[in-house]
């Protein structure tokens, strides 16, 4: 007899909704009673942003889901553009490179580990070998304050890797955001060190994406 099964539904979606979405997914190959809740759409909207509503409206491109798991997992794989897509740039030629990217922690989900990822084209690589990265948390009192001392700078030549779409990304840096409060996550790449040109690069975006 399965011992879960006399606890409702509803109790076993709560206690899930607190958890992180690896145990939510594992909790279904626990007993048919885990199953059905791990699956609600009560437990996954809690694993999404507080706005996700607005951010769909901001979208591009329509987003087609038929559960709020569906619509999780397919912002995890498909990341969307916002805003007219008007945040896309091209580079002419330079030897320094500074890109800089904001997001609002209520934007993402609460209690997730995420990666900031720049999305980008360039003919030749030389040009980033050298380039450092920055992720952030940002206050209201000092844009040089980071919050809980979650920070990471490295080197990023070695991570780039080219994806299915074309197009190029290097992982700037891990954060974790808690409870989503009100504030900002900020994420660098800089590039002063390397004489090589950098013409032709085309920048798509900066991704933040849970792992």
């Amino acid at each position: 007899m399965d011992p879960f099964a006399r606890l409702p539904e509803e109790c076993i979606s709560e206690i899930l909704s607190l958890t992180s979405t690896l145990d939510a997914s594992r909790s279904s190959t626990t007993s048919k009673a885990f199953k059905s809740a791990a699956e609600s759409n009560n437990v996954w909207e809690r694993f999404l942003p507080q706005n996700w509503q607005e951010i769909l409206s901001r979208s591009v491109s329509p987003v087609k889901y038929a559960s709020k798991k569906d619509l999780y997992f397919s912002l995890c794989d498909n990341p969307i553009l916002i805003d007219g897509g008007k945040m896309v740039a091209k580079l002419r030629s330079t030897s320094w490179i500074h890109i800089q990217g904001k997001i609002k922690t209520q934007m993402l989900s609460e209690n997730t580990t995420y990666a900031a990822y720049l999305v980008f084209w360039l003919e030749r690589m030389d040009g980033l070998k050298s380039s450092n990265t920055i992720v952030r948390f940002l206050n209201d009192k000092s844009q040089n304050t980071t919050r809980d001392g979650q920070f990471e700078a490295r080197e990023t030549g070695k991570i780039a890797r080219k994806r299915m779409d074309g197009w190029i990304e290097l992982e700037m840096g891990k954060f974790y955001n808690g409870c989503g409060d009100d504030g900002e996550v900020e994420a660098w790449l800089i590039e002063i060190n390397n004489t090589h040109g950098k013409s032709g690069l085309v920048v798509e975006g900066i991704e933040f994406r849970p792992v």
